[in-house]
């Protein structure tokens, strides 16, 4: 499935907008602090002044957003590693939902949306390095400008910082579930240990198998040669030692 489908299969496109989420709020309070500065500083009118200011701003933006690129790759990374069979395994049997892809595809979302910022400061950066006049535009043109420039990348930024903090968490939950895993697998070891000695006991006591049946087991090991041949004749040695 392309990205694209799968950030409407999840619905991801309502992001924008949850005002349950930081990164949406801290948005709404920048673009209203940018606007009233351009109100403010008349920045509309006074162009030519700004300028190079502006410049500078796109193209510092358009680094900045290859380094979140990056930090985002890495993210992935992560959590592909993290992400291991018995781990995903573990995670469906609790969660019967699709819980997995939906979280993968907010890096697929994050992804799509530095892409396009970049693209639009690089525009933004070409536009105004053209000479003046060459391309103008109406002061309400220039205010939803600056609203949607200013809007998306903070919610880039808040964004970002919420998907890491999800990885964060992940790892916890991932290394839970390995604490949960070990514990499953060692109870069933010993319960299995105990089993095999009722056993051996119930068979010695009925003269099934001879109390010498550990010399005889260690004869086979060795017979089986086994790479670990020697861990193993140890451990049975101090197993049955008593």
């Amino acid at each position: 499935m392309g990205i694209l489908e799968d950030i409407i299969k999840y619905k991801m496109y309502k992001e924008y907008i949850n005002l349950k989420h930081l990164e949406v709020i801290a948005s709404f309070i920048m673009t209203m602090i940018a606007v009233w500065f351009c109100l403010v500083n008349d920045l509309y009118n006074n162009y030519v002044h700004w300028r190079y200011i502006y410049i500078h701003i796109s193209w510092s933006l358009s680094i900045a957003m290859l380094g979140m690129l990056g930090l985002i790759f890495a993210s992935i990374s992560l959590v592909i590693n993290i992400l291991n069979k018995n781990i995903v395994s573990a995670i469906k049997k609790i969660n019967h939902n699709d819980t997995i892809n939906d979280f993968m595809t907010t890096f697929k979302f994050l992804v799509i949306n530095v892409v396009s910022c970049i693209y639009l400061n690089l525009m933004i950066y070409f536009i105004n390095n053209l000479p003046i006049g060459t391309c103008e535009i109406s002061k309400e043109q220039y205010y939803v400008i600056v609203c949607f420039m200013t809007y998306i990348t903070t919610f880039i930024i808040f964004y970002l910082v919420g998907v890491i903090n999800n990885v964060i968490r992940m790892y916890f939950i991932s290394h839970n579930y390995s604490e949960i895993n070990t514990y499953e697998k060692t109870l069933l070891e010993v319960a299995n240990e105990q089993r095999i000695d009722f056993v051996i006991l119930s068979l010695i006591k009925h003269n099934i198998l001879s109390p010498n049946f550990v010399n005889e087991l260690l004869a086979m090991i060795k017979h089986m040669d086994s790479p670990n041949e020697k861990k193993v004749e140890e451990y049975i040695r101090n197993y049955y030692k008593h």
